[in-house]
């Protein structure tokens, strides 16, 4: 694609069982690329975009600094946290980031005159970021619910909706397993109480909501698209894109 004039892309697969050493043996051609490309007329090399989760280690890292080779994270990972983007040079724009999934909710809140929201969440930067951007909308999060990667908690979450919150809109940015043990608990208690639930569904994971249709009936989802979901009318837009008509450069 002709994203970039005189740019030329290209990649390697990295083996993930041994991230660290084949990262090494790929940094030779890097090395050799930024060698040859002092002389003129020869291809140079102005960055690496290195799509790995977890990064590779600061002793690889710092081969590409002693070469000047700058790396550029874009990995397809949309959830990943700020401090894990400080150890890249530079941060893809084309990877959406936790606030870009984060703005729709502030928009449906907005729509539905919905001014407290509380969310669900497994990190404190999430959690923080989350109501961070939430008061720039004049929206208050009246309670921050971090929990581990575990259903443990989910009996209590729930209880803790029904008994002591009066703040009716819930933002779940968690995966569908805690999403599902929420609204099985909630509805077992047999409560009058009702909410409006908002959930981010990320990665490829399976719904399943039977049993639970007067949630789902008042659940409103926004996705994250990924690469191999994208619908022909995007890669056409994509494969026409260039600097001058890329809004996003603006």
């Amino acid at each position: 694609m002709n994203l970039i004039p005189g740019v030329r892309f290209a990649s390697k697969v990295l083996n993930g069982a041994k991230l660290n050493e084949t990262a090494v043996e790929t940094f030779e051609p890097f090395a050799e690329l930024s060698r040859n490309g002092l002389k003129d007329g020869e291809l140079k090399l102005i960055g690496v975009i290195q799509c790995t989760f977890p990064a590779i280690n600061e002793h690889v890292k710092k081969l590409y600094d002693d070469y000047k080779i700058p790396l550029i994270f874009s990995a397809p990972m949309v959830t990943v946290p700020e401090f894990e983007l400080s150890f890249d040079d530079y941060y893809a724009k084309a990877t959406p980031t936790v606030v870009t999934q984060m703005k729709p909710v502030y928009s449906i809140l907005k729509k539905l005159h919905l001014k407290d929201v509380q969310i669900i969440t497994y990190t404190h930067s999430f959690a923080d970021i989350f109501e961070n951007e939430a008061n720039k909308e004049g929206i208050t999060v009246t309670n921050k619910h971090v929990i581990e990667i575990s259903l443990d908690e989910c009996g209590p979450l729930a209880n803790t909706f029904i008994d002591n919150t009066t703040t009716k809109a819930i933002y779940i940015l968690y995966s569908p397993s805690l999403e599902n043990c929420l609204f099985k608990f909630i509805q077992s208690k047999n409560t009058t109480k009702t909410f409006q639930w908002i959930s981010t569904h990320v990665l490829d994971y399976k719904y399943e909501y039977k049993g639970l249709e007067s949630f789902v009936n008042n659940l409103i989802v926004t996705n994250i698209p990924f690469t191999e979901k994208l619908d022909q009318h995007f890669i056409k837009y994509l494969e026409n894109l260039r600097p001058e008509n890329n809004k996003r450069n603006e």
